[in-house]
Formats: C-alpha cells, sequence, structure tokens
C-alpha cells in the first residue's frame, strides 16, 4: 500500500510542475499561460528548473520500477538542464 501512496504523491507532484509551467521554462510561450509569473532572478529561473527535473526523475523512477507509463512525455519538454551546483551556488 506504500508504494501505491508515493506513486499518487509523485502524480501529484507532476501535475503541479505541469500546471506551473515549470516543463516549458525555455520554451516558446504557448497559449497555455503558466500560474507563476517571470521569474526574478537568474536564481530564482534555475531553481524552477531544478524543481522540474526532481520531478522528472521521481516521476522517471516511478514508470521504470512498476512499468506504467510515464506522466511527462520527454518530447513535450523544453526545459534546459540546470547549471552545475558551483555555478548555481555563485549565483553565475
Amino acid at each position: 500500500m506504500l508504494f501505491t501512496r508515493a506513486a499518487m504523491t509523485s502524480a501529484k507532484c507532476v501535475r503541479l510542475v505541469q500546471m506551473m509551467g515549470l516543463d516549458r521554462l525555455d520554451g516558446e510561450q504557448d497559449s497555455i499561460p503558466p500560474m507563476l509569473g517571470p521569474p526574478e532572478s537568474w536564481l530564482d529561473k534555475e531553481e524552477r528548473r531544478r524543481s522540474f527535473w526532481g520531478a522528472f526523475a521521481i516521476d522517471a523512477h516511478a514508470s521504470i520500477s512498476t512499468g506504467w507509463p510515464s506522466l511527462i512525455s520527454s518530447d513535450d519538454v523544453t526545459t534546459r538542464l540546470p547549471a552545475s551546483e558551483e555555478a548555481f551556488v555563485s549565483g553565475r
């Protein structure tokens, strides 16, 4: 039962990430407006990237573990990979 609860929590996380538009941070703006306003700084955008890729990894792990289809289609993702930890910490 715990894995089912974890899968439901993961699905909620993925849906929130998609509703906030974190899966399309670096692509063209489409007709679906994101819930979040524009990022105030590079660090703000980088935090959004890291949040998305964390959710992506959780979704991929759940998909691989169970054989269920993933909730995030990698063809629709326009968010770039995060910067290095050194660049993030120093704000570059």
